[in-house]
This record gives C-alpha cells, structure tokens and sequence, in this order.
C-alpha cells in the first residue's frame, strides 16, 4: 500500500501511473481525489483523518474500487453513491473514544462480503436489524464499541438469513442472547471473557 498525505505526494504517485492499493491522509478534497487518483488500478482506497469530504459520488469514478476505508471522515453523511460500485469490504471507522455515527445508505451496498463497524451504530441495534439483511453474501462481520469498554451487551438480529456469513467479531462487546448465532458462525470476543 503507497501512502500520500501532500498533494505532491498524489502528483508523484500519478506520475508513476497510481498502484491497486492507496492511503490518503488529511484534508484532501473530493476534486483532488479524483484528479490525482490514477482511476483504473485503484481497488483499495483507505481516506484517513479528512473531515472535508462529504460526498462520496466521486468514487464512481474508480471503477475497480472494491476495498473502502473510511477512518475519522466525520463529514461523510451517506454511503448510497457508492451502491453502483462493486465494493466488497467497508471499514466505517471513528478516532477512539468517539460515537461518529455510521453514514445513511448502508444498506446500499448490497454487494458487501466483508463489514467493519468501528463506529457508534446508527440508533443503536435495531438499524443494524434492518441493515444486516441486505447483505446477503456478507461473510465477516466485526463490531467495536468505540469507547472499548468492556462486556456490553448488543441484541444482535438474526443472523440465520446471512447464509455465507462464517464469522463475527465483537470488541467490547458480548451477545444477548448468548445465543444469537447460527451454529455455523465462529464469534470471537475480544477481549476474551474469563471464565
């Protein structure tokens, strides 16, 4: 993964005809993105604390993006222009010790494999209820409590829907019921209870 934080460092990267997998962080505006982002190899994308993008519509731009990471993009308010993309990993991420809620249109993304949620979730779990069905092929699930205190509980919904799912991950953390996974599923808990 190449890593730019200056739009030098963008330049430079474009000059040498972009890479699959890149990090920007700070303050980049949409405009610049797209204009020093070489589109066609671009398949990961991690945006780093930028609180000035907003509208994540310039993204349809990169048609090969299938990993998106957003971490501390407070000013991010809805994830629907992203659903034309074949984006198959979401890492929805918030500083520490902070509730920055997860975006609107979520549920857009019909397409997702893999769901990291490092944010507070959106009107607690039962947005997660009627989120969670419209990833049929989701595969991984893994949720943070922000402020890492350990033990709270979340009233996961049914998971039985999920037919690929095979794992779910909770810091922080615990299921109630205890059980509310399919057998099928391997749930870790982090930290680990002791028992």
């Amino acid at each position: 993964m190449v890593t730019a934080e200056t739009t030098a460092e963008l330049r430079a990267l474009k000059a040498i005809g972009g890479r699959a997998r890149v990090a920007v962080s700070g303050s980049f505006t949409a405009r610049e993105l797209l204009d020093e982002l070489v589109h066609e190899p671009l398949e990961s994308l991690t945006i780093t604390g930028n609180p000035v993008i907003s509208d994540l519509a310039f993204l349809r731009a990169f048609p090969a993006l299938e990993w998106l990471s957003l971490w501390n993009c407070p000013a991010v308010e809805n994830l629907a222009p992203l659903a034309e993309l074949g984006i198959c990993t979401l890492n929805l991420s918030g500083p520490p010790d902070t509730d920055l809620p997860t975006p609107r249109g979520l549920a857009a993304l019909t397409g997702l494999t893999i769901l990291y949620l490092y944010t507070g979730l959106p009107e607690g779990t039962a947005a997660l209820r009627a989120v969670l069905p419209a990833f049929p092929h989701l595969r991984s699930l893994e949720l943070y409590n922000g402020h890492m205190t350990n033990d709270a509980p979340i009233a996961l919904p049914s998971l039985a829907g999920l037919r690929d799912l095979q794992r779910v991950y909770l810091a922080g953390l615990r299921p109630e019921p205890a059980d509310a996974l399919p057998p099928r599923v391997e749930l870790t808990l982090h930290p680990r209870p002791r028992s």
